[in-house]
């Protein structure tokens, strides 16, 4: 029997690839059972391929990794991490569409607006992508099926141990827009029938979806919002949470996420904005702390993004907030600054990695079930790209 690969280039594995062996005299092109690992060192420029004898494919986390475009390690972390069946579904879809994903990005910034994080990594010689819907209105809108599946394709070509920014939209998360929204802290998914509250659950929730993927393929997961927003309260982060403090125990460490306070201002905003940085990785959150004396604070009260008075209507007196659009479209600006910090601690990171080992786990050390996460919306997602390759994946 004659082997022959169906791939050579750089792949979504993270540290193996797969060549499935063909019968060489046969005119037929059938696929068999057995298949040769290949070996790669990511951290090489070039490709080193070590050839280790076929082995079958006997476990279920390989057939299914395998289906889905990811290592059975991936598949293996990924169904520890409770992510819905549908996202594997979605994977599984992209694969039979576009064949396997070369991994080629270090990094990205989802929802990038002016693209600060990116073009400090760009500067740094990595090779990193911008999010947002200001960019692609079809492509880029994280909430339309379109969208969602270009993030997750975007997401299949990012390497092992990526850094993965998000400025994900705090517009119904912060206090200005609580009277609307109703989000309080026992209640943080707030008034479901408002559009824009109910919005920004799917967001959110489809973010820490993408998340949970980043996190299997050992990347770096960072989240910035304003001081008052109450997204860290979303119900999904408890997954996030667990996903962080098992990886956190593979490194030797303890805890799951990380929360740090932190001012725009100090990296050289035009407002002061207090933000809150929450990562899965301590090494890269901590050098992002800054801090602002007394009289930073007081030169830049006055430019305060919101207009509040105190009106009486229908006699009852009302506390009443408007936001200085300007202002606030500032804030939502990251200075250059910041990125350059970010891209430093994430290389600096980078840079004290070990390679990667690790110990053969079975397939029954999680649970097979998949949650349905109906939060993020994911199912006219699977649909749409069911209809294109004409099948729908079970193997999940």
């Amino acid at each position: 029997m004659q082997l022959k690969c169906f791939f050579v280039k750089r792949c979504s594995w993270p540290s193996t690839a797969i060549l499935v062996s063909m019968p060489g005299n046969s005119g037929k092109r059938r696929k068999t059972h057995h298949v040769e690992t290949v070996l790669v060192d990511s951290s090489d420029s070039e490709l080193e391929v070590t050839f280790l004898p076929a082995t079958p494919l006997r476990r279920r986390s390989q057939q299914a990794g395998l289906a889905c475009g990811i290592s059975s390690r991936e598949y293996r972390n990924m169904k520890r991490f409770r992510i819905p069946g549908l996202f594997l579904q979605i994977l599984a879809c992209l694969v039979a569409m576009t064949g396997w994903a070369e991994m080629i990005y270090d990094g990205g910034e989802w929802m990038c607006g002016l693209g600060q994080i990116e073009a400090a990594l760009t500067a740094d010689d990595l090779l990193a992508f911008g999010y947002d819907i200001e960019r692609d209105g079809t492509c880029m809108n994280f909430l339309d099926c379109a969208g969602f599946v270009f993030a997750t394709q975007k997401s299949r070509q990012l390497k092992t141990r990526h850094v993965c920014h998000w400025d994900t939209v705090c517009s119904s998360w912060i206090w200005m827009s609580r009277r609307t929204s109703m989000r309080t802290y026992i209640d943080p998914l707030g008034n479901t029938r408002n559009e824009k509250t109910c919005d920004g659950n799917i967001m959110v929730a489809r973010m820490i979806v993408l998340s949970l993927y980043h996190l299997a393929k050992f990347g770096v997961w960072l989240l910035e919002q304003p001081g008052s927003s109450l997204m860290r309260f979303h119900p999904g982060f408890e997954y996030l949470e667990k996903a962080s403090a098992y990886m956190r125990r593979l490194r030797g460490d303890t805890g799951d996420i990380d929360d740090l306070p932190s001012w725009m201002a100090a990296f050289g905003g035009k407002t002061a904005k207090r933000s809150l940085l929450s990562s899965t990785h301590k090494e890269v959150l901590f050098p992002l702390h800054r801090t602002l004396s007394v009289a930073q604070r007081k030169e830049l009260k006055a430019t305060s993004v919101v207009h509040e008075r105190i009106v009486v209507e229908d006699g009852v007196m009302k506390h009443k907030v408007t936001g200085k659009k300007d202002l606030l479209k500032e804030t939502q600006q990251y200075p250059y600054q910041y990125g350059v910090e970010v891209s430093k601690a994430y290389k600096r990171w980078l840079s004290e990695q070990k390679p990667l080992l690790f110990e053969e786990s079975s397939d029954s050390d999680y649970d097979d079930a998949s949650p349905d996460w109906p939060e993020a919306d994911l199912e006219p997602v699977v649909r749409v790209l069911c209809k294109q390759v004409g099948f729908v994946p079970c193997m999940i």
